[in-house]
């Protein structure tokens, strides 16, 4: 298992961690104000590696903006095509209703906390 912590804007990491057959990300944070930019470019890694899962836990956002929004839902079009299953898991209960809102539980499955998973 490789792990890494790459910082960007001074309120946002993502904790990557790689294993043979699957990859997660962990988001901690504010992912806003170009933090996407940083995200992108973890995914353009994980997409040098056929096959498996990427998997995206969302725990740890204290808060998420569109282009946050729109770096999920592009990761999940860039992986779709290369063969990658993407699986967004352990949403915290405070984000529920804007991944909600946003629509990206209707895309993408989603588990929050209290046990509830959502394969739609």
């Amino acid at each position: 298992m490789i792990e890494e912590t790459t910082r960007g804007a001074p309120s946002f990491a993502i904790e990557v961690d790689r294993h043979e057959d699957a990859q997660s990300f962990v988001l901690r944070g504010d992912f806003v104000d170009g933090s996407a930019d940083l995200f992108r470019e973890q995914l353009k890694k994980a997409q040098s590696r056929q096959g498996g899962s990427l998997i995206i836990d969302l725990r740890g956002l204290d808060s998420i903006d569109a282009d946050g929004f729109g770096a999920l839902l592009g990761a999940w079009n860039l992986t779709r095509q290369d063969g990658v299953e993407i699986i967004l898991v352990r949403v915290s209960k405070h984000m529920r209703p804007l991944i909600e809102q946003s629509g990206i539980d209707r895309v993408l499955p989603v588990a929050y906390d209290g046990g509830r998973f959502d394969r739609s």
